[in-house]
């Protein structure tokens, strides 16, 4: 086939019908630019628009792709001609269509191993980037850790004593009291050597026992104060001369916490009804309380150390009720129930229920569970979750 030859004829057959290439191009269904290159043969219409071309120009495919329309004896030998010409052209073009096919997917596999091998990189990159920052943080901490040994070393240097240590002895609830015992060795010690220490307005003498200062102080086991003229004073005479030393270390307040693990009560699923009733007269109001609540007190060793566990309930500061609930305390010291409490109360009436745990000591570990008040707009709940703690005679020690 000859491109030029069939580009003139279709050229020629779109003119005899006064059509533009924009008009043909849409009839076909393709652009301008592609009805511009078949009729300067840079290119051959395909196979399925070869048979609209066909139809709009009413000739056949091989009047077409002979360039001309040929006369009736010629017709079949010029058909069987163009149509293997048709199929040669169509095999050509589709070998290019498949080798781009192929070239398309070489380039697929290779984008995508770059792509792959980019998402690599990157995932490189964020672990560096960890990495990075894991030794940064790690370098920090051995700064740290050198900044603090030598501020420890430093402050052993300027101290006045090679070693100091306190122990604290078991709680006395008769006293409220805590003993402690220091032991104290000086760097420099002479004959004449005297040691002390002062906590608050109380003095202990260091008595002298081989190369050690050995003292004794009952301390208040509830002091919650935090000023500085608790943290104890040392005081180290030679003669005449004497010097002092802060032993922060050493700690005088909140002794109790050495003892007792904190009260906690965790309250879910508050369902609360409150209903008016008319009684002769009288009006008041039916409240209840519906709740599941959680309440623990263990050691630090696991170990809970309590006699009893109550649940106590007021109206207005009265009490109303007392519930002995230790029975249902498991071995881990914790008391699990879903709790439902009733109250005929009038509009300005306060009701609160307790969690009171008496531990081996002896002492009365308080936590409000519930604290409701009235108003117009029905029940407000106002729990204070501190814990207080009482002594056997019920005096209030920490709140």
């Amino acid at each position: 086939m000859d491109k030029l030859k069939v580009g003139s004829f279709i050229a020629e057959q779109r003119k005899l019908r006064s059509l533009t290439q924009k008009q043909f191009a849409n009839m076909v269904g393709v652009t301008d630019k592609a009805v511009s290159r078949w009729e300067t043969g840079k290119s051959y219409p395909d196979t399925e628009t070869l048979e609209k071309i066909s139809e709009i120009f009413e000739v056949s495919i091989s009047d077409i792709l002979s360039g001309e329309i040929a006369k009736p004896e010629n017709k079949v030998e010029a058909a069987d001609k163009n149509i293997i010409d048709a199929i040669l052209l169509n095999k050509k073009t589709t070998k290019k269509w498949k080798i781009a096919f192929i070239c398309i997917i070489i380039l697929g596999v290779f984008l995508f191993g770059s792509l792959w091998k980019i998402f690599d990189l990157s995932e490189y990159i964020s672990d560096m980037e960890q990495n990075h920052a894991y030794e940064m943080e790690n370098f920090r901490s051995q700064i740290d850790s050198i900044y603090n040994n030598v501020d420890e070393q430093m402050k052993k240097e300027a101290s006045l004593l090679s070693y100091i240590n306190c122990e604290y002895s078991e709680l006395d609830p008769k006293t409220n009291t805590v003993k402690m015992i220091f032991t104290a060795i000086p760097k420099a010690v002479t004959d004449g050597t005297t040691l002390s220490i002062k906590i608050g307005k109380d003095e202990i003498e260091l008595k002298k026992n081989g190369d050690k200062f050995i003292g004794e102080y009952d301390a208040y086991a509830f002091r919650t104060d935090e000023e500085e003229d608790l943290i104890p004073i040392l005081t180290i005479k030679n003669g005449d001369k004497s010097e002092n030393e802060f032993l922060p270390e050493i700690h005088t307040n909140y002794l109790y916490q050495r003892f007792f693990c904190d009260l906690v009560a965790d309250g879910s699923n508050f369902d609360t009804t409150l209903k008016k009733v008319i009684d002769n007269g009288n009006n008041y109001y039916e409240f209840q309380i519906q709740a599941n609540f959680s309440i623990y007190y263990v050691t630090a060793d696991e170990n809970p150390d309590f006699k009893k566990l109550y649940i106590l309930t007021e109206i207005n500061d009265q009490l109303l009720e007392t519930k002995d609930v230790t029975y249902a305390v498991d071995e881990y010291g914790c008391y699990n129930e879903h709790m439902t409490f009733n109250y005929n109360v009038n509009s300005d009436d306060n009701v609160k229920a307790y969690a009171v745990l008496q531990d081996g000591y002896g002492y009365y570990h308080l936590i409000c569970l519930y604290d409701y008040s009235f108003d117009s707009s029905g029940p407000i709940n106002f729990t204070d979750d501190n814990e207080k703690i009482y002594d056997r005679n019920k005096k209030l020690l920490v709140q």
